[in-house]
């Protein structure tokens, strides 16, 4: 399924069809298993990392994007927005609000894209108006899973179905 999304191009996330407040797709609810939530955190941390996985999400980022992040780049001249603007499009959580779909976000303690993109995902919905019983995130701690892999580990694939059948029933 495509979802549109203001920033031309650019591939959409979970997060992003989850966000944007209408909820117009009419979601029951989303799940996303490390989810990158933030492209400009993904950008920062591969700069000052020296793990391939999280450099290369990095400059996934910049190539979604097509720019660098810089703040005095505002410039429409070769874009149709900003190249600010573009990333701080790329955040979900700028554009989460009061009526955001349901979403459970999952990632593990030593996953290469951090909870931190969650958490923060997470902080903004509630202050943004969505029931915290819409929204939370799972951390799986004492690994490294990613993505589906999460559903491995002990319990989370039936908190996965739990909480899809809440919301479906």
């Amino acid at each position: 399924m495509r979802v549109a999304t203001r920033a031309r191009g650019r591939t959409p996330r979970p997060t992003d069809a989850a966000t944007r407040g209408t909820n117009a797709l009419g979601l029951k609810g989303i799940v996303a298993l490390s989810p990158v939530a933030s492209s400009y955190r993904a950008w920062q941390d591969g700069n000052t990392s020296t793990v391939d996985k999280i450099r290369k999400l990095r400059d996934n980022s910049t190539l979604l994007a097509r720019c660098y992040p810089d703040p005095a780049d505002n410039s429409t001249a070769h874009r149709e927005m900003g190249c600010w603007d573009t990333w701080r499009d790329m955040e979900s959580k700028n554009a989460a609000s009061k009526g955001d779909a349901p979403m459970l976000l999952v990632h593990s303690d030593g996953d290469f894209v951090p909870p931190a993109h969650s958490t923060e995902l997470e902080t903004a919905a509630k202050s943004a108006g969505v029931p915290a019983s819409d929204v939370s995130t799972r951390i799986v701690t004492g690994s490294t899973a990613h993505g589906v892999s999460l559903l491995s580990t002990p319990g989370m694939s039936e908190t996965v179905v739990s909480w899809l059948k809440a919301r479906t029933a």
